[in-house]
């Protein structure tokens, strides 16, 4: 698990460290007999897989929120080609067009042209292939990373049903 998550995760317990061992420890100290200490340290791993547990339903909940909105985008495409105007229905096809032209004039005047701030065309240049183009090439492909992240959600959703029965 990256990203914002897996800091939480980290926080509370995973990858080591976090907030759970370290409140084991102190515990340690001031717990004196098997029994307590046992007793805590079955409440800390009850705690732990709880919070595992959490982290990935709300990870499952992100990535069914981001498929659902992939899904009302394709939903909207659909409509728009059922109507009767012309321009509505090519409307995502004259965006994909011009973009397309704007990004390949740009490629074309940074590469064979005198350019005046390099490090600011490099970053264009990086914004206009890493966004504009990508999210073309995604909308009218799809993206590999949606079918593989969708994936991942349907298996952590099953495993946590599997859990709870």
């Amino acid at each position: 698990m990256s990203g914002f998550l897996g800091k939480v995760g980290e926080f509370l317990g995973g990858a080591g460290g976090g907030i759970i061992k370290q409140v084991s420890e102190v515990a340690d100290t001031f717990i004196q007999t098997k029994d307590e200490k046992d007793a805590f340290k079955l409440k800390l791993k009850e705690l732990e897989h709880k919070v595992a547990q959490e982290s990935k339903q709300l990870q499952a909940d992100i990535e069914r929120a981001y498929l659902e909105d992939t899904k009302s985008a394709r939903n909207m495409q659909i409509a728009a080609l059922q109507q009767e105007d012309t321009f509505s229905k090519r409307f995502v096809y004259y965006l994909a067009i011009f973009w397309s032209v704007v990004g390949s004039t740009y490629l074309f005047m940074a590469t064979f042209s005198e350019v005046v701030n390099p490090k600011m065309a490099d970053t264009v240049l990086g914004f206009l292939l890493g966004t504009i183009v990508a999210t073309i090439i995604n909308f009218f492909f799809g993206s590999s990373r949606g079918s593989q992240k969708k994936d991942e959600g349907v298996n952590i959703k099953q495993a946590i049903d599997a859990m709870r029965k």
